[in-house]
């Protein structure tokens, strides 16, 4: 193993000191990230579904707040978060790739109106993805496409346990460069 995960969580507590909590999930059947995430003192917390379902008939198109910045985002990553205005609420969303709208709860990936008003708003999307608790009621036309666990630890505890990893991988008397291997 290279390291890079317990890199990244290294440089992300050094530059985030107030960080009190970490979580993170993993796909389930990863058995070598629940390991290592065990290992620096991460535990389970919860177990989600991730489903999705086509996006219904397009209706009326939505007002999509910040649209501009949003289409910037999607053109230079790919993806974008974008909020929804529908009948004074707003209601938060993603785009992933051309044609997936990423639901934030499961009761808009439920919502058969509001999607149409995304739809029609944006017309490439083909298709709804969410990610809930096990116990979340599911659309008829949802399916499970992924299973994953949520794991959290005391960002304290991971950074003492990555000071270990990292120290135990360095050379006697050689200086990090900040790369190379933990």
């Amino acid at each position: 193993r290279r390291g890079i995960a317990t890199t990244l969580i290294g440089g992300f507590l050094r530059n985030h000191p107030s960080a009190r909590t970490i979580e993170l999930d993993i796909f389930d059947g990863n058995a070598a990230a629940k390991q290592l995430y065990s290992n620096l003192g991460f535990a389970d917390q919860s177990a989600q579904v991730w489903l999705v379902r086509p996006l219904p008939v397009p209706s009326t198109a939505a007002l999509i707040d910040d649209g501009a910045a949003a289409t910037q985002s999607y053109e230079a990553y790919g993806f974008s978060e974008f909020s929804v205005v529908l009948e004074d609420a707003a209601f938060r969303f993603g785009r992933i790739g051309a044609s997936v709208l990423r639901c934030f709860t499961p009761d808009s990936f439920a919502n058969d109106a509001l999607l149409g008003h995304v739809r029609a708003s944006l017309p490439d999307l083909r298709e709804a993805l969410t990610i809930a608790s096990e116990a979340a009621a599911v659309p008829a036309d949802a399916r499970v496409v992924a299973r994953s666990v949520r794991m959290s630890a005391s960002a304290s505890r991971v950074a003492e346990r990555v000071k270990h990893v990292e120290a135990q991988a360095q050379p006697l008397g050689s200086q990090r460069d900040g790369g190379g291997a933990t």
